[in-house]
């Protein structure tokens, strides 16, 4: 139905003098950062609390009326302010807060998720958990908001344009706006206002529908590259997957590009959702694959943090894994039901918001302050013997992880007076005089430069056992950046198994085979080779990487290729000189 002219200059008059209100006062807060006008702690609180009563005051006003927009708005900007505000109290200075990515992460978490429920309940209350409402009021703001930042480009794109134009005969009244922060950021935000307030009006035609209709066509490509892949990890393994800390990233985005699909596809209701046989198996397919991505991520989460305990970055990722594997057990389990189980996952989405929600509500709670949990495990580690005054991470304790990092901080230093570690002593002393990350990590890479050699030598597996003793003196000649290459590949070792192995052979024509030797070492998920030779009891700085005759790889073996070594799965072959042999692989020192 039509409304009434008054109606629609009404909202839009609201929308664009809220706009410009909201876009100027974030301005003013901004402006303060860093100044002594408010408290830091003040700051936050406002600044969490301005930025969320007017994002979702905008997103709502249209679909509600403005009175119950701007409740909607405080219904969420308190809760949401309060607990930033709480979180803030980690730091000495609350607006650190603000620096660390994942604050701003889960705080838009929260008003992504929670402001439908909002907008459904301020609706109807007792139907404010209905799915089809819900799905509706999502895509709706969604879309809206897609289209009024549109709009606020081409504003300004047409502005910029004019601007050229009449600088032509001698007129820069835009060009003096433009030099003035305040009218920037007033006109961006009226402008957005209006946008809204049309893209509302014509809700009809600008509506998710076809935004919707175009995404599920991506169900079926991403369902066959997540088959493929799972299909192939029995071929290839889990050790290579494992070894990066950015695969789990990575398998929890394909997770969630999986789930956001199946919801897409499946759409508010039956009616709206496919409907063709071959869309609803590779919906239902995909559901069950999800799982596995989940798993995947979390295994790889856990192997990282064994071998190198928790950072807030690693909590986040363990947590959003827990979810996500939840996510797919459930989406598995509906798609094992009979003719209902599209309902049942619609229903299960609504269940998994609201814990989505929760989850992200305790992330900013002490149940689950990531920088407590990190400070406390990386001291834990180290006091344990597990690892080294080198692997603690000392700029992150006094510059990043707020008052937990400060507390365990003191406890090393009192730790140090009781039993002196010279290596710790050395770092705190580096981190005392730095002003700067990076003058600390210049610091410490000149320490660990003159120690190196100390902790590599150790690492290297020899084989055959006993054909030589590794000792410092061999590597004085290599340059640094070489050294700690080894090193970094040398450390990565998991179950106590070594990561790196000297393995001495008959390589080159004219060369002692005890004098010369291919190092394998761990890269991350990948193995590299490289030959080296001694002149004098001495490692010459010239190093070689293998060639692989077969596919023309350089440097890159197998990535299984330091436990096969130690099992003795490998030969020793000719091939003009001597080759290196893993199966249907051969290797041979470059030029």
């Amino acid at each position: 139905m039509q409304e009434q002219p008054d109606m629609e200059f009404g909202r839009r008059a609201f929308l664009i003098g809220f706009g410009a209100i909201a876009a100027f006062c974030l301005w003013v807060l901004a402006d303060s950062w860093g100044d002594d006008i408010l408290g830091a702690r003040v700051f936050l609180a406002l600044f969490s609390f301005s930025a969320v009563l007017f994002g979702v005051s905008l997103a709502l006003t249209g679909p509600l009326s403005t009175g119950r927009s701007l409740l909607g708005g405080l219904m969420l900007a308190v809760p949401v302010s309060a607990l930033i505000s709480w979180a803030g109290f980690r730091f000495d200075e609350a607006s650190q807060f603000l620096d660390e990515p994942s604050a701003l992460a889960i705080g838009g978490l929260i008003v992504l998720f929670a402001t439908p429920f909002i907008s459904t309940l301020l609706t109807d209350r007792e139907s404010w958990l209905d799915y089809e409402a819900l799905f509706d009021t999502a895509w709706t703001i969604t879309v809206r908001y897609i289209a009024g930042w549109l709009f606020v480009g081409a504003f300004w794109l047409v502005l910029i344009l004019s601007n050229a134009v009449l600088e032509l005969v001698g007129i820069d009244i835009i060009d003096v706006l433009f030099d003035i922060d305040w009218v920037r950021f007033a006109l961006s935000g009226a402008v957005l206002g209006l946008g809204l307030a049309v893209a509302y009006e014509l809700r009809d035609y600008v509506s998710p529908r076809l935004v919707l209709r175009l995404l599920r066509l991506l169900l079926p490509i991403v369902l066959v590259v997540v088959a493929i892949f799972v299909a192939a990890l029995p071929f290839r393994g889990l050790s290579q997957l494992f070894g990066d800390f950015s695969a789990a990233a990575t398998l929890m985005w394909a997770a969630i590009a999986s789930i956001s699909l199946i919801s897409i596809a499946l759409d508010r209701d039956d009616d709206y959702g496919i409907n063709t046989y071959g869309m609803k198996a590779a919906a239902r397919s995909l559901a069950f694959l999800i799982p596995v991505l989940a798993a995947l991520a979390l295994w790889a989460v856990i192997i990282r943090v064994s071998a190198y305990s928790w950072t807030p970055d690693r909590v986040l990722a363990a947590t959003v894994a827990v979810v996500l594997l939840l996510y797919g057990l459930i989406y598995a389990l509906a798609a094992l039901r009979g003719r209902g189980w599209r309902r049942a996952i619609r229903r299960s989405n609504v269940t998994m918001a609201l814990i989505s929600l929760g989850v992200a509500a305790l992330w900013l709670t002490p149940v689950l302050n990531a920088e407590r949990i990190s400070a406390k495990s990386q001291l834990q580690r180290y006091v344990s013997g597990e690892a080294s005054a080198m692997e603690l991470p000392l700029w992150e304790f006094s510059a990043n992880w707020g008052r937990a990092g400060a507390d365990v901080l003191a406890q090393l230093y009192a730790m140090q007076e009781a039993n002196p570690d010279p290596e710790l002593a050395s770092r705190l002393a580096a981190l005392e005089t730095a002003e700067t990350r990076y003058g600390f990590e210049q610091d410490i890479g000149n320490l660990n430069a003159r120690n190196r050699l100390d902790r590599l030598v150790p690492l290297i597996a020899v084989r055959p056992e006993g054909a030589i003793t590794l000792t410092k003196e061999m590597f004085q000649a290599l340059p640094d950046y070489r050294l700690e290459r080894w090193e970094e590949g040398c450390r990565r070792t998991i179950a106590d198994e070594p990561s790196c192995v000297w393995l001495v052979g008959p390589f080159l024509p004219g060369v002692e085979a005890r004098d010369q030797a291919v190092l394998i070492f761990d890269t991350g998920g990948r193995a590299q080779a490289n030959y080296v030779w001694m002149k004098d009891g001495v490692i010459q700085e010239r190093v070689r990487e293998l060639y692989d005759t077969t596919s023309g790889d350089w440097g890159l073996v197998p990535f299984d290729a330091v436990r096969r070594v130690l099992e003795g799965s490998f030969s020793i072959a000719p091939s003009g000189i001597s080759a290196l042999e893993f199966d249907d692989i051969r290797l041979v020192p470059g030029n």
